[in-house]
C-alpha cells in the first residue's frame, strides 16, 4: 500500500470523526447518539461521510486537505465542483439535501450548501456566495444555520 495514501486516509477519517463530534456538540447530543462518522466512509448501505441516526434531511460529505483555498473555491474550483456534483447525485438517491464540509490542516472548517436549497434567511450568518450559487459559511455556525433554515425545531433534531 502506498504510504501517502494510507496517511491521507487516516487524516480523512480523523477529519470525519472531528466533524461528526462537532455536529453532535452543536446539536447538544452525545457523539454517536445522533450523529456518527459513517463506517467505511460511505462504503456500506449508508452513504455520505457523516450519518445522522435520526430522520434528518442532510447528506454530509467531508473533504480534508487537497490544498483548498477560499479564493479558488469562490471562483469555481474544479475539485469542489466535482465533489459537489457527486454529493448532489448521491444525496438525491437518499432524498436528502447535500452538504459539503471541508478544511485543510490548521485552517477553519467550512460548510458548503446550494443557496437554492436553503428554506430560510441566511443574513444573520457570516457567509460567502460563490459565482455558482453555493453558500459557504464556518462550521461553528452549523446549528444556527439549521435553525434559520427550519431543519431544526426548538434546537433539537425533529
Amino acid at each position: 500500500m502506498n504510504k501517502n495514501k494510507g496517511k491521507a486516509s487516516r487524516k480523512g477519517k480523523y477529519f470525519e470523526r472531528l466533524v461528526a463530534k462537532e455536529l453532535a456538540k452543536q446539536l447538544d447530543k452525545p457523539y454517536k447518539s445522533v450523529v456518527v462518522r459513517t463506517p467505511n466512509s460511505g462504503g456500506l448501505q449508508w452513504k455520505g461521510d457523516i450519518q445522522f441516526l435520526d430522520e434528518f434531511p442532510l447528506y454530509v460529505e467531508c473533504k480534508f486537505g487537497y490544498n483548498l483555498n477560499l479564493d479558488s473555491i469562490m471562483k469555481g474550483d474544479q475539485k469542489i465542483r466535482y465533489w459537489w456534483a457527486k454529493a448532489k447525485k448521491e444525496a438525491k438517491t437518499e432524498n436528502k439535501t447535500p452538504v459539503l464540509i471541508f478544511s485543510q490542516p490548521r485552517f477553519e472548517r467550512y460548510v458548503l450548501i446550494d443557496y437554492s436549497m436553503i428554506k430560510g434567511d441566511l443574513s444573520a450568518i457570516p457567509h460567502m456566495l460563490t459565482k455558482d450559487g453555493l453558500v459557504i459559511f464556518p462550521l461553528n455556525y452549523f446549528r444556527e444555520a439549521l435553525i434559520k433554515w427550519n431543519f431544526l425545531k426548538g434546537g433539537t433534531i425533529k
